[in-house]
């Protein structure tokens, strides 16, 4: 994983690679609820077919 970051206020950012997406994946999911609880008629893959 790369060095580089970014500190915001109270967000950091790191710089990495493809060894990071399932780190991203508690995000991605609340992503996905929130979606569907704004647009409940929309046709969705389930959670874990959800392409994270």
């Amino acid at each position: 994983m790369s060095q580089a970051h970014h500190i915001h206020g109270d967000v950091t950012l790191h710089k990495g690679g493809a060894e990071l997406i399932d780190r991203l994946e508690p995000l991605w999911l609340a992503l996905h609820a929130h979606h569907q609880s704004i647009e409940p008629g929309f046709a969705y893959f389930p959670d874990e077919r959800s392409p994270a």
